[in-house]
């Protein structure tokens, strides 16, 4: 019996070991590619006044988060209103927020199910009662699926668990494939 079927069944297997390793890694990096889990996110002053966003779009029908975040600790009392419209300036949904005397976190959460129709171009309108008396801060207007991003790191994870393992191991046959060919051409 010839060698060179066992050969080429061995590199056929080593190539497809690679491909099949690889496959969920490149799924994951399509699939966050493909759509945006943070449509929104932009400085959001302290002071009183209406802060109107650019239009952002949702690309997934799934419930975006809706949250101010990085606010500081040492402050006075946040007080606002917000709400979405769509591109007809029809309401699509809204609320208020207001804080008692004790602040603690550096991070408001507005609305946690808010889930605009797929594909829909919207702003965020917020309107903030009084100045927050605070010092300097970076903070955001930020709308986004915190849950869908923790889960794309997970799966990156075991994706990249799998690439090494699976895919490892057809590298490392198709390596030694390449030194026994090297070794017998060597050999006269």
């Amino acid at each position: 019996m010839k060698r060179w079927p066992w050969q080429k069944i061995a590199s056929a297997l080593a190539v497809s070991l690679i491909l099949v390793g690889l496959v969920p890694l490149a799924y994951l990096g399509w699939w966050g590619s493909a759509h945006n889990l943070e449509p929104l996110s932009l400085p959001l002053p302290l002071r009183r006044g209406t802060y109107t966003s650019p239009r952002f779009r949702t690309d997934l029908d799934e419930d975006y988060q809706i949250e101010i975040y990085f606010v500081p600790f040492n402050r006075s009392p946040l007080i606002l209103d917000w709400k979405t419209i769509d591109e007809s300036g029809a309401l699509i949904q809204s609320g208020s927020y207001k804080e008692d005397q004790r602040t603690g976190g550096n991070d408001v959460i507005l609305e946690r199910r808010y889930r605009p129709k797929r594909g829909s171009s919207q702003r965020i309108i917020v309107t903030i009662a009084q100045d927050v008396q605070a010092p300097d801060a970076n903070t955001k207007l930020h709308i986004g699926l915190p849950e869908r991003s923790l889960a794309q790191g997970y799966g990156f994870a075991a994706a990249a668990t799998w690439a090494v393992v699976v895919a490892g191991a057809g590298a490392i046959l198709f390596f030694v494939l390449s030194l026994m060919r090297v070794g017998r051409r060597q050999t006269p």
